[in-house]
């Protein structure tokens, strides 16, 4: 028999979109219809109503203001995860709210809702009855349907934006890039799609021709959710006159320069404030042609980022919340420099030309900047350097300092030292000769390790800590019997605190099986309602990829790494059926979060033998 054969759940770095991993098994299914007289074609038959309030008529559930009403059918598995949705005729919400109560991970909710529509969302039931409620509601519903769904597919949250290395070795945000919103944006049907306003807008050899002369002109389509973010990109084929000022609008109060030399593109990242999009001229006698309009949206919070970084096979990267503490991490003209230094010189790891140079012309030069970091704390710096192999240059993260061989490729140095000032510094240093670098990418993070890299523009940006968890999958995970592997490292080889691979659990610290760092081992332990027992690897570079499984039955566990078998424990106390019903990378209820690796990720509902444990691990 394949492993597969009996395997409920596998995660690897696979398909995902904004807020989601997706595993690659099981494959999302829903259940059979669980509500009786969802329709309520039967009236209130099949419903409990308390207090009095609610009426049934012609296929409706209809509430009014100035009660507060339940509708309630028990039918519910608590831990288990369902899909809902209800049709909606919403009158007016005077206050409060109109939902589902104490069932929901996201609260089935019409509050801020208008007219009519389907609501759909996924609940894990924290109890055994479905209930609506209405508070000072007026509206109806029908239609309700209520459906266990069954996927291991990973909620992720990270509300801000992160960056990667990509498939191509570029760092970049992981992002999720939508549909074009821009018709006709190559203008082949002239002008058609388009609002004009102005002097002189015209079709010149394939382009747009933007020419002010007495009034604002511009050209425009309302394709924007206000709030919303896009990547907003075109060409700028010729500018004939430079005192012009040519500007993108998204909504009224958004205004971005655009990149006015010719053979250049504009490409920036805008938020709307309304739902125009125009590029238009707000100054007399300039002349732009323009070509190739594209609008798109543009996602990058809560984005698993799978990540390439080393080449080879991807893996999901999970880091802590960090701060770049440098304001400006690419723009080193605002630094302090000794040296000569020039912007835009050359293509950087992102991929576009916004590398800086400098040149060093002897011992004791220096770019500086200040930061907020305190004398004491210990703090982790890094930057991207190129220059001539086997050269040397010195990095001084808070004041500390650390010489670093150079390659005449791209390569992050870091250096993690106790801080002695506020400066980060790039420097020659007493008897060195002359230095010609390009530099991009300066990080300094409060911290024992550095993370990836984080942006900076003019002030500190913090990136929020990846979360991965998936709830009410109880029927994926045999509590009394099964296997749990994984692949892939952790961020540090030693750690001051516990660092959770994964868990099952019952989302509680009181039962669970745990795969975490201790110091600098790799750790397997559990808890039926108190803890049992554990075993750890000693010798093992836990930052270095390593396989494990744990095996579990009433009979041992097993715990393997690479290969070999760690340790045994005969006739452990286990847990009754259905209890462990959620996956995650931390401690089981949500703390000591994933900082590291995972490459691949397997839940088995049966015990594996020493044989397949062995070749599963190897």
């Amino acid at each position: 028999m394949s492993l597969l054969d009996d395997v409920s759940i596998v995660v690897t770095p696979n398909g995902y979109k904004a807020g989601e991993l997706y595993a690659v098994v099981p494959v999302p299914t829903e259940g059979s219809e669980e509500v009786t007289n969802g329709d309520f074609a039967n009236g209130s038959d099949d419903w409990t109503t308390t207090p009095t309030g609610v009426t049934f008529s012609g296929g409706f559930a209809n509430f009014t203001s100035g009660q507060d009403t339940f509708i309630i059918q028990t039918f519910l598995t608590v831990g288990k995860r369902y899909k809902i949705s209800v049709d909606y005729n919403i009158t007016s919400i005077i206050s409060g709210y109109f939902g589902t109560n104490g069932t929901s991970e996201n609260n089935v909710s019409l509050a801020g809702l208008t007219g009519s529509g389907t609501l759909t969302d996924y609940i894990i039931a924290g109890t055994t009855s479905l209930i609506f409620r209405s508070s000072n509601f007026n509206g109806s519903i029908t239609n309700v349907s209520v459906k266990e769904y069954t996927a291991a597919d990973m909620d992720v949250t990270r509300a801000t934006a992160a960056t990667r290395v990509d498939e191509a070795g570029l760092v970049n945000y992981a992002e999720i890039i939508g549909s074009e919103e821009v018709t006709n944006g190559d203008f082949s049907n002239g002008f058609t799609d388009w609002t004009e306003n102005g002097d002189s807008i015209t079709i010149v050899d394939g382009a747009a021709r933007i020419n002010r002369v007495s009034t604002t002109t511009y050209i425009q389509q309302n394709v924007l959710t206000s709030g919303k973010t896009y990547l907003v990109e075109f060409d700028v084929l010729d500018k004939v006159d430079n005192s012009g000022t040519f500007t993108v609008r998204l909504g009224s109060n958004y205004v971005y320069d655009v990149v006015t030399y010719e053979g250049t593109k504009f490409s920036k990242l805008i938020t709307a404030a309304n739902i125009d999009f125009r590029v238009y001229s707000s100054s007399n006698n300039g002349v732009i042609y323009i070509d190739n309009i594209s609008v798109k949206e543009v996602t990058r919070d809560n984005v698993p980022r799978i990540d390439y970084t080393g080449g080879g096979c991807p893996h999901i990267l999970a880091e802590p919340q960090r701060t770049n503490l440098i304001p400006y991490s690419e723009g080193f003209s605002q630094w302090s420099n000794s040296g000569f230094e020039t912007s835009n010189y050359s293509v950087s790891p992102d991929g576009t030309q916004n590398a800086s140079r400098y040149l060093f012309t002897g011992s004791g030069q220096s770019s500086q900047i200040l930061t907020s970091v305190s004398s004491g704390i210990e703090v982790s710096g890094s930057l991207y350097i190129k220059g001539v192999s086997g050269e040397t240059i010195q990095i001084a993260s808070g004041g500390a300092d650390e010489l670093f061989t150079l390659t005449s490729d791209w390569k992050r140095y870091d250096s993690t030292r106790t801080a002695l000032n506020s400066s980060f510094n790039i420097n020659t240093y007493g008897g060195a000769t002359a230095r010609d670098i390009q530099v991009w990418g300066a990080q300094l993070e409060i911290g024992s390790f550095p993370t990836s890299y984080i942006p900076t523009s003019g002030s500190t940006v913090t990136r929020n800590q990846d979360q991965f968890s998936r709830d009410g999958i109880g029927s994926l995970i045999n509590s009394t019997e099964g296997c749990v592997f994984g692949e892939g490292n952790f961020a540090e080889s030693n750690s001051s605190s516990y660092n959770y691979f994964l868990s099952l659990s019952d989302g509680t610290a009181n039962n669970r099986l745990e795969i975490r760092q201790s110091v600098s081992n790799l750790q397997f332990l559990w808890r039926v309602a108190t803890y049992q027992s554990e075993i750890s690897t000693s010798g093992l570079d836990v930052s270095s990829n390593f396989k494990f499984a744990v095996s579990y039955s009433s009979a041992n566990i097993k715990f393997y790494v690479n290969g070999n078998l760690i340790g045994t424990i005969s006739s452990p106390t286990l847990w009754t059926a259905n209890t462990l019903n959620r996956l995650a990378f931390d401690d089981g209820a949500g703390g000591n979060r994933l900082s590291g690796k995972v490459k691949q990720l397997q839940v088995y509902k049966t015990a594996l033998t020493d044989t397949q444990l062995a070749a599963l691990t190897s």
